[in-house]
């Protein structure tokens, strides 16, 4: 019996002394992680800023996403290096391909912005007039204001202050406190535009000047809304709630003309010449 217990201490203490390099070792990494820094490959670093400067300018993306995709690009890139994959006459040729286009889409962007065309009121309302029957609803469409914020709490404290008061009074309120993430307001959402099924189901059930519950939404945060206006399938939305989507169209429309433009110059500028 003596001989059992000597023997299980001893297991206990070699096991022990295998454990603890191992716990020095996460405490140690724990140590050493970057401030600032979402992620790392070899010496290459993702910092923080960067990242949150890409999901600003993509909203669609989700933080382990991006990084996902950041990771994957270096390692591949990284192992691509290694198999000499970087010095064949198939990847130079390509490089330069690519070089020559990412060349010409900044020149088209930098002669944009130096010719960026203007929209005024009365184009707007004469393409709306012209192209009404396309503005016409697919699905049932609705204008409301939205605010956002990091927890139910904040939200709630919202929504009371909207229904006591008025929306306005609720955004200036947030705004003094924390928990605020984004307030939009008459913002409209085509039917064909993506909801999610229970906010679409929630909008149908509402009427104008309703402020709905605290719902979750796909980022994680909490939201509410309130009910401006719905128009029905079928229906064509108010010129005012269209005008932005005018603008972009007949942005887009100036947008080619000027860089068709723009290429005939060029062919002459350097004789180009088919044969």
């Amino acid at each position: 019996m003596t001989f059992l217990k000597k023997l299980l201490k001893t297991n206990r203490t070699f096991a022990l002394i295998l454990l603890l390099p191992a716990f020095f070792l996460t405490a140690c990494a724990k140590e050493e992680k970057p401030a600032g820094v979402a992620a790392k490959v070899g010496t290459e670093k993702l910092t923080e800023a960067e990242l949150q400067d890409a999901l600003k300018k993509d909203s669609s993306l989700f933080r382990q996403e991006y990084i996902r995709n950041w990771i994957e690009t270096r390692v591949f890139y990284a192992e691509a290096k290694e198999e000499k994959l970087t010095d064949s006459e198939e990847y130079k040729r390509i490089v330069a391909e690519d070089k020559a286009r990412i060349a010409g889409a900044l020149l088209i962007m930098k002669y944009l912005r130096e010719n960026a065309p203007e929209v005024s009121e009365d184009e707007e309302r004469e393409y709306f007039e012209k192209h009404k029957d396309e503005f016409a609803s697919t699905e049932e469409s609705f204008v409301l204001n939205k605010a956002v914020f990091e927890s139910k709490l904040a939200a709630g404290n919202f929504r009371y202050v909207a229904l006591e008061k008025d929306w306005k009074s609720a955004v200036n309120f947030s705004q003094k406190s924390k928990g605020l993430v984004k307030a939009e307001e008459n913002l409209f959402l085509n039917g064909d535009d993506f909801m999610p099924g229970k906010i679409r189901q929630l909008l149908a059930g509402m009427e104008p000047g309703e402020v709905s519950i605290v719902f979750p939404t796909e980022r994680k945060h909490f939201a509410v809304v309130q009910l401006i206006k719905k128009f029905a399938k079928g229906e064509t939305p108010d010129f005012e709630f269209l005008r932005k989507e005018i603008e972009e169209r007949i942005l887009v429309i100036k947008r080619k003309k000027l860089i068709k433009k723009y290429k005939q110059d060029l062919y002459s500028k350097f004789n180009v010449e088919i044969y």
